[in-house]
């Protein structure tokens, strides 16, 4: 008797947890309203097109732990076909480099560099994803403290 009073015990405590479970993880309205940017395939092919559609501004710069996107929230960087580009503030003016490739892991890599940045922007950077123009990039620096997370995202303007 005991035992089956244990037995009707448990079931009832899994019947109320499983009960409580459903309520709180029941479908809400408001979550098909969440506007999440379709993420393009990431191949070389496409991150070689879709870099060059438009101007690009820089909505996010870590740099040696420290978050340094206003000192270029003026930017604009402007990438050619001939993998080269143009970045300006409307004052300064940097003219620079970028090749993407696709590494022995498959991913792909962006190498942006001018010679007249800084170790901020210059980087061989990893693409983590490339939504509909967003492109999240994530690379490693090294100096003198030694090495640091180094985080870029380019979000693309074509309206410049």
């Amino acid at each position: 008797m005991k035992l089956d009073m244990k037995l009707t015990s448990i079931k009832m405590i899994a019947f109320l947890a499983l009960f409580v479970l459903m309520f709180f993880t029941s479908c809400n309205d408001d979550e098909s309203q969440i506007d999440i940017p379709p993420q393009l395939e990431l191949d070389l092919e496409t991150v070689n097109a879709t870099i060059v559609e438009c101007e690009w501004v820089i909505t996010y710069l870590l740099a040696q732990g420290n978050d340094i996107t206003l000192e270029y929230a003026d930017y604009t960087f402007s990438f050619n076909v001939d993998e080269t580009f143009v970045a300006t503030d409307g004052t300064t003016t940097h003219l620079g480099i970028w090749v993407a490739q696709q590494v022995n892991t498959g991913e792909i890599v962006l190498a942006i560099s001018a010679t007249t940045f800084t170790n901020e922007i210059n980087d061989f950077y990893f693409i983590t994803s490339l939504d509909v123009g967003v492109f999240h990039l994530e690379g490693m620096l090294f100096g003198l403290e030694g090495e640091s997370e180094h985080i870029l995202t380019l979000e693309k303007d074509c309206d410049l």
